[in-house]
């Protein structure tokens, strides 16, 4: 994609304060609305978030920094500014939408940002870009990145794949907001990734990257290797590297493939954040999956993954040269754990289908939630439970 020049990023950032009367029109629900999502919201985002911050130094700024793809009702930004209020935070967000060079799609865009900056920092900023341009650090759009970080999250909720076959350029756009953050803070920070996960939806090229991660920690112990085999059914151990990757996968299919996506990209993170002298600690937090698109049945295999990572950095060690003093213990990131603590969240995903669905009580606070949620973004919910029952996906008995 190519760079966009400065009027067209600074068109409908801050349009107009308009006051008006919800709702305007009947919407449409859309997949995003479904109960599960106000699962992922509060129970994954929202709890990371108050866990961040006990581990954050806030007195001297009471001010949580978040940077957010976050869709023309802006749901995330909402749930987030009424927490951060109750916790006596301000919210400064920088969002990308791409959605917003539509006609249509601008105007819902426009309103949704008008209500949300009541309660977020006057200086947040939308641009209408989709996220690959922060593949170009030189960018036009880059240069926000430094005017609203560093973050204490990065909410990435991708529609498609990280490894996308139409946006080859995801991960170079993560370890360039990756090495942003390791340079410009020292305070652990929250990743959220939602990617698509299935075999015909990733870039195959990117595959053979995610293994070699896996088997430099196979390599150097077998029951990594070992374990890896009976998450995911991937034994890396005879692994042939110089086959095509379209067969190097053999019977690693549906879940199997979904968990060994997972621990690639997740290992991928870590081997990036470990290395050089700025070291980070990764850990992949409690995460989960649900089905999507074709795949909307209780015999199919969860193939959208909601992953959560936290980052913290590794105490600095000076060297002495002159021998005038002695060095402290030099800290060193713990990568064999860290990588084992991967694989072992990658195999108790929680199935966000199977779980709502078995508890009644679960589904009927977050269909009201939900509800709730969706009316402050101009949505009339009054048909809501009967669309959410209508597209859930039943189980049946234990």
């Amino acid at each position: 994609m190519a760079d966009r020049t400065e009027e067209s990023l600074i068109e409908g950032i801050a349009p107009k304060k308009v006051e008006h009367e919800a709702p305007f029109e009947e919407k449409e629900f859309k997949a995003w609305h479904k109960p599960r999502k106000q699962w992922v919201r509060k129970e994954q985002w929202l709890k990371e978030t108050e866990s961040l911050i006990s581990r954050l130094q806030l007195a001297e700024r009471p001010l949580l920094r978040y940077l957010s793809l976050p869709g023309e009702d802006m749901l995330d930004v909402r749930i987030l500014a009424n927490f951060c209020k109750e916790k006596g935070l301000s919210l400064k967000c920088l969002a990308y939408d791409e959605g917003a060079r539509s006609r249509t799609s601008r105007t819902e865009i426009n309103i949704s940002w008008n209500e949300v900056s009541n309660n977020i920092v006057a200086t947040s900023t939308l641009l209408s870009d989709n996220i690959a341009v922060l593949k170009n650090v030189r960018s036009q759009a880059f240069s926000y990145v430094p005017e609203h970080g560093p973050f204490d999250i990065i909410n990435l909720d991708l529609c498609g794949s990280v490894s996308c076959i139409n946006y080859p350029d995801n991960h170079q756009v993560l370890k360039n907001l990756c090495e942003y953050q390791a340079n410009h803070s020292r305070e652990p920070w929250l990743l959220f990734l939602t990617t698509r996960a299935e075999y015909e939806k990733v870039n195959i090229e990117d595959l053979p990257h995610y293994l070699k991660n896996l088997k430099v920690n196979a390599e150097d112990s077998r029951r990594f290797g070992d374990r890896l085999a009976e998450i995911t059914g991937f034994d890396i151990h005879g692994c042939d590297w110089d086959v095509d990757p379209t067969v190097l996968f053999g019977e690693c299919t549906g879940k199997a493939f979904v968990k060994l996506f997972a621990a690639g990209f997740g290992k991928w993170l870590l081997r990036l954040m470990s290395g050089g002298q700025n070291a980070w600690e990764v850990e992949m937090l409690d995460s989960c999956w649900y089905r999507v698109e074709n795949n909307q049945t209780p015999k199919s295999f969860p193939n959208m993954l909601s992953l959560a990572f936290r980052l913290s950095p590794i105490s600095v060690r000076l060297l002495d040269p002159s021998g005038l003093t002695t060095s402290n213990p030099e800290a060193e990131v713990d990568e064999k754990n860290l990588a084992m603590g991967i694989l072992e969240t990658t195999e108790r995903f929680i199935d966000l289908d199977l779980k709502i669905d078995r508890d009644a009580s679960l589904y009927n606070n977050l269909v009201e939630g939900s509800a709730s949620l969706l009316k402050a973004a101009r949505y009339s919910v009054e048909g809501y439970a009967e669309w959410a029952e209508e597209k859930r996906i039943r189980f049946g008995p234990n």
